[in-house]
């Protein structure tokens, strides 16, 4: 009976486990480990927009963006990653943004704005991405 249950149990996991990720993210490195892959998220980033200025008297530079659900059901939302690339294509400075929405229904759309104050000068080129969980 032990034997069923478990069985039962790794088989569920399985079947089920974009649904447990969603729930539960830090359960992916356990699935990675395990040598089974991460479904693709339905989450996306669009309309990812910069703008340079000041604030409070120091340079700031802020970054919006869109994130959408294309998936079929609701999802955890995972914080923003902003990383600025040097002209060589080095990342030389990162930081995160956590939005207070943590999750998203099925074909929502949440806005995001997030700044950073003093951003290095020899910053050529930002990317957004979403952090992976560790």
């Amino acid at each position: 009976m032990l034997g069923l249950f478990v069985a039962a149990l790794l088989a569920a996991a399985g079947l089920l486990r974009q649904q447990i990720m969603t729930a539960w993210p830090q359960t992916a490195p356990l699935y990675a480990a395990l040598g089974i892959n991460a479904p693709a998220s339905s989450l996306a980033l669009q309309e990812i927009s910069f703008s340079q200025g000041m604030h409070a008297g120091r340079p700031a530079l802020t970054v919006k963006g869109v994130i959408l659900n294309q998936g079929s059901s609701t999802v955890a939302v995972p914080p923003v990653l902003v990383k600025l690339h040097n002209a060589a294509g080095r990342d030389i400075y990162t930081w995160t943004h956590q939005l207070p929405e943590k999750t998203l229904e099925a074909g929502s759309r949440i806005e995001f704005e997030t700044s950073l104050a003093d951003p290095p000068a020899e910053a050529r080129n930002l990317e957004v991405t979403f952090q992976q969980a560790e």
